[in-house]
């Protein structure tokens, strides 16, 4: 993942005695960003915004941030926030993060949430009990909703992701793309704490990246949809993470001149390039279905798609300490 951009949003409560306006002016001041006292909206900004917010009190919105260049800049805004007296959080409030990245594509999207579903149970271990399953309106499991997994898993664009207003309120929620171009993940309790902001963001970030290969492995008997050829070859490389690319037609001593093939890796490398009469012989005779050669050819070239993903795969070991230790100490759970 490339250029990785950000959004955050901190809801609190307000029983400080400054007003909103004096608050926003406040934090101006103290952390030398622009922070606006503004109604409630959805409008992206380059500056920080002070909102009101139904179900908490007030809100702070980020403008769109860079990974991991403005880590310090979130840091010192909490810190500001969280040093003022009568600011707090309660179980009504909640961190929300949005993430972006260069080249977002749908099956990677969808990977995500599909991993994250598998992974519920152990992220709601580091969370609040009423951050968990489905302990919250505002935060619901996907999980445990089938038919918006399967609208998610379905979706053959981004133009076909749910889009309405009460799709969103799902611990990940999708429908943030057809108005910001991001995931937005909701699933974290409310706190003015940073370092627990910070390893929140490098693990959803970690988790992302992994997420771009589910860990599913090759399969000689795989139900390819559409047309286009030696597509159960090229349907599995996409879902391993990489792209299966015409590179042309190509002279070659031993073959004839022959239409060739780069195989890309989820960085968009060429790890290795075929001719089509080497894909061929990757399949039974007169048929589609595929032969224990093209699991051993491309296991290779896709160590990560034979290994399971860990739920920490990706995510730096400071973080992922943080995030274990706080399992323990919030619901005794030992996470690998």
């Amino acid at each position: 993942m490339e250029n990785i951009k950000l959004g955050l949003e901190i809801e609190f409560r307000n029983g400080s005695n400054m007003s909103k306006y004096d608050l926003a002016r406040y934090l101006s001041n103290a952390t030398d960003m622009i922070v606006r006292d503004q109604g409630y909206n959805h409008n992206t900004t380059d500056y920080w915004k002070l909102i009101t917010d139904a179900s908490a009190d007030l809100e702070l919105v980020s403008p769109v941030l860079k990974f991991p260049q403005d880590l310090p800049a979130i840091k010192v805004m909490l810190d500001t926030l969280s040093s003022i007296d009568g600011v707090t959080v309660n179980r009504s409030c909640g961190v929300h993060v949005h993430i972006s990245w260069l080249g977002m594509e749908i099956n990677h999207v969808k990977n995500i949430v599909k991993r994250y579903c598998e992974n519920e149970s152990k992220i709601d271990a580091f969370m609040p009990e009423s951050r968990r399953g489905n302990m919250n309106t505002y935060t619901k499991s996907l999980d445990d909703d089938t038919y918006m997994k399967n609208r998610i898993a379905d979706a053959k664009n981004f133009q076909q992701l749910p889009s309405s207003y009460h799709d969103r309120f799902y611990k990940v929620n999708v429908t943030s793309f057809a108005k910001y171009g991001t995931i937005e993940f909701r699933h974290h309790s409310g706190t003015l704490d940073s370092a627990k902001v910070t390893n929140w963001i490098y693990f959803l970030v970690g988790f992302c990246q992994a997420s771009k290969s589910l860990g599913k492995s090759f399969t000689t008997n795989f139900k390819a949809r559409g047309r286009k050829v030696f597509k159960e070859i090229r349907q599995q490389v996409e879902q391993a993470g990489g792209k299966m690319v015409w590179a042309g037609n190509a002279p070659d001593q031993e073959l004839g001149h022959q239409g060739k093939w780069n195989i890309l890796d989820a960085n968009g490398n060429v790890v290795k390039t075929f001719f089509n009469i080497e894909l061929d012989r990757f399949y039974v005779p007169n048929t589609k279905q595929l032969n224990q050669d093209f699991i051993s050819e491309f296991g290779a070239l896709f160590p990560s798609s034979a290994q399971q993903l860990s739920l920490f795969s990706n995510v730096p070991t400071d973080a992922a300490q943080f995030l274990k230790d706080r399992a323990v100490a919030l619901s005794g759970t030992q996470l690998d």
